[in-house]
């Protein structure tokens, strides 16, 4: 979220910390890396306005966020030629400082909890981890938790970008087993996994 101690190094931080404490109990582990499609663009504000008000935030400053949603307008400019304003319901400034982390508690809800596993995210990136005693039991639950975060981005009116999907069967410097290749479907489209990725011992 690029705020001290909520920052992409705090994020790897915990990704490469968590790791080795699931490998501790002889668990194969597998990543799925997410990208959310859009980000900031894809904000409802009336949405929003609902998950704030469940407790996330104090009345005064769910007033001021509305009050900064609110009336947001936009005029295209095609050759010169700029177009009436026309009312914007949906998204927030790209460049405001307060975008990012209205867009983290807006997608709080994808991070699902995970047995033996662990969800991370950074900003519209999103982590899977999941364990298990083989790799071919991890790709099914990444089969069910990839369904499961789709229908929940779409009751944001999120989606992800599946091209930019990537998998990593994760091992440990000491792991004498063979590597495995198991790809992942999703939305018909298959996934390899990248080279194998060592951490812990």
């Amino acid at each position: 979220m690029s705020l001290a101690g909520l920052g992409c190094f705090e994020a790897v931080a915990t990704f490469t910390h968590e790791i080795p404490l699931l490998q501790a109990a002889s668990l194969k582990l597998s990543t799925l890396f997410l990208d959310v499609k859009g980000g900031f663009a894809n904000i409802c504000a009336k949405r929003l306005a609902g998950i704030l008000a469940k407790g996330w935030v104090s009345a005064y400053l769910l007033a001021w966020i509305k009050s900064f949603r609110s009336k947001c307008l936009c005029r295209l400019n095609f050759q010169g030629t700029s177009m009436i304003f026309f009312l914007v319901a949906v998204g927030t400034p790209q460049g405001s400082p307060i975008s990012p982390p209205l867009f983290v508690l807006y997608i709080a809800s994808l991070h699902t909890t995970i047995p033996h596993g662990r969800a991370i995210s950074y900003v519209n990136d999103l982590t899977l981890t999941v364990g298990s005693h083989c790799v071919g039991s991890n790709i099914c639950n990444h089969q069910h938790l990839f369904s499961v975060t789709h229908r929940q981005g779409a009751d944001l009116g999120v989606t992800f970008s599946v091209p930019k999907t990537v998998l990593i069967h994760l091992r440990t410097l000491n792991d004498c087993s063979d590597v495995s290749f198991t790809p992942i479907v999703i939305n018909n489209s298959l996934f390899p996994p990248s080279p194998p990725c060592a951490i812990g011992n």
